[in-house]
């Protein structure tokens, strides 16, 4: 893709500077809005590189002028890449994209066509540049200060892993990504900020049926222009798993509610959200808890609201992310140990409150050595886990969620 890249910023620069001729008469070299002739006598080879006749449809195979909208989209000049009728192209993937996509009107991934039951044979891959950041899509994982912005859409109808990468033609631009449901004001399914503040950047997320944006933030390190730097994104998409067959379906190494594409299904669920104290999930189907019982479930932070927060004895955690709530039901005094870690290694936290949810039960202090980990010792009673980040933001919202039953 450099040459192509080259040849049509070379173009685009040649245009910019334009022609000292007026003139229409055949003999002339062609300019913009000229004689409309395909090939006059006074055309030579390098000379109207950039000055396309003024007629569309009329420059078949010149070799001279640069592919435009509306001419021969026969991709047939010279260091011309993306026509749509590229030899072996997709003709719903352009592999060169001129607009940069926004909130208003993002840049649909495999041709606005739902994935999901279908996918996509290979990679999908789109070449833009970034516009002008707005303040709704501000990313949790991102930088603060300028910031140049992309925004692509994706329709699913079924589960999928969604993976997407970008690589910043500057080197000195960190990219972020995030996916956001429904508009760049939904809530957050998942963001990444680029390791050691590179040029480049990976998302993995699963995601369920629906709408989403892909939100890529370009951030510079050393005071450069954000908007109009040069991105190359593609898109690869795994299928989701089959939740209640004991099949590793997709043979990514996580069995049905292991699969970060189950976290949302009934099967996984038990039909509550997790939301709040309203409809959590249940440990042992809400049952009573004996001694002895270890529960492990695994989930995700991301679409989630910002219910609860751990209030100031406890551990900092990170305001404005998700939570998810699980309900225990005791039927004796019981001593639980709860551990939450997030799939990149980085700790969550865990906090217990009261049956209404009004009064906290348990937290991680504020200073510990160690792992958090919580241990806390509860009478019998309906008691609430509360599971958030921590102190540090994870690179991904999926986790995995530990409690221990002992009698005191």
């Amino acid at each position: 893709m450099a040459a192509p890249r080259v040849a049509l910023l070379l173009c685009l620069v040649l245009f910019a500077c334009g022609g000292n001729s007026s003139s229409t008469d055949l003999g002339n070299p062609d300019v913009g809005g000229g004689d409309a002739a395909v090939l006059d006598q006074g055309d030579l080879a390098g000379v109207d590189l950039n000055r396309p006749d003024a007629d569309p449809g009329v420059d078949v195979d010149d070799a001279m002028e640069p592919d435009g909208a509306g001419s021969d989209q026969a991709a047939t000049d010279p260091g011309q890449d993306g026509a749509v009728e590229d030899p072996g192209a997709d003709p719903l993937e352009p592999d060169a994209l001129v607009m940069a996509g926004t909130c208003a009107a993002p840049i649909d991934v495999w041709g606005g066509k739902a994935i999901g039951v279908a996918m996509p044979t290979s990679s999908l891959g789109y070449q833009s540049r970034t516009g002008q950041a707005t303040a709704v899509t501000a990313p949790s994982c991102g930088l603060t200060g300028p910031q140049g912005e992309l925004v692509f859409r994706m329709l699913l109808d079924g589960p999928v892993l969604a993976i997407t990468s970008v690589e910043a033609q500057v080197g000195d631009m960190t990219p972020t990504i995030s996916y956001v449901r429904e508009s760049c004001s939904g809530s957050e399914e998942g963001c990444t900020l680029s390791d050691n503040a590179g040029r480049m950047a990976e998302l993995a997320t699963a995601l369920g049926a629906g709408t989403y944006l892909v939100i890529v933030r370009l951030a510079p390190q050393a005071g450069g222009n954000p908007e109009g730097v040069l991105v190359d994104v593609s898109f690869d998409f795994e299928p989701g798993e089959i939740c209640n067959d004991k099949t590793d379906n997709n043979e990514d190494g996580d069995t049905d509610c292991d699969d970060p594409t189950c976290f949302a299904d009934v099967h996984c669920t038990g039909g509550a959200t997790g939301e709040d104290c309203a409809d959590p999930f249940l440990v042992n189907g809400g049952v009573p808890v004996a001694g002895g019982v270890e529960f492990f479930a695994s989930g995700t932070l991301g679409g989630r609201r910002d219910d609860y927060l751990a209030p100031a004895p406890c551990w900092p955690g990170s305001a404005g992310s998700g939570d998810g709530v699980w309900r225990v039901v005791l039927d004796r005094p019981m001593t639980l140990e709860i551990a939450v870690g997030f799939y990149d290694g980085t700790f969550g936290q865990a906090y217990v409150l009261d049956q209404a949810c009004a009064t906290l039960a348990g937290c991680v202090p504020a200073s510990f050595t160690g792992d958090p980990n919580l241990l806390v010792t509860l009478p019998a009673g309906t008691w609430h886990v509360v599971v958030d980040r921590g102190a540090t933001v994870p690179a991904t919202l999926n986790f995995e969620l530990a409690i221990y039953f002992d009698e005191p």
